[in-house]
């Protein structure tokens, strides 16, 4: 994903590398998909939050967040994106990114609640 969100923010003046990296991702892409997506619950009751930043890799020097949730087996959701604020370190780009990213975990975690299912 974070790959797909740099590509499309390259698409009025690519240059030679943007293409090799386009060519590089597509060749992923055909290359996976034979496999399965598995998605499961492991039975925890748990739900896991990944998230990372990068620190300033935008030209307008804003960082990027990334990160995929999961009740298990697989990411039910995953999300990548730019910031919408500039940061002074990548402390900050990591904080701005939890902050970005706990809403979401929140919403799901009430969401289940609210179906009447169990979320330790």
């Amino acid at each position: 994903m974070t790959s797909m969100s740099f590509l499309t923010k390259r698409v009025r003046k690519p240059d030679r590398d943007d293409w090799a990296k386009l060519k590089h991702m597509v060749k992923y892409l055909k290359s996976m998909m034979s496999l399965p997506l598995i998605l499961s619950a492991d039975g925890s009751n748990n739900i896991y939050t990944y998230a990372d930043a990068v620190f300033a890799v935008h030209p307008d020097m804003k960082s990027h967040n990334g990160a995929g949730l999961t009740l298990g087996r697989g990411f039910a959701i995953s999300i990548s994106g730019g910031q919408k604020l500039n940061t002074s370190s990548s402390t900050t780009a990591e904080i701005v990114c939890v902050s970005d990213i706990l809403p979401m975990t929140q919403w799901i975690r009430l969401n289940i609640l609210a179906q009447g299912l169990k979320v330790n």
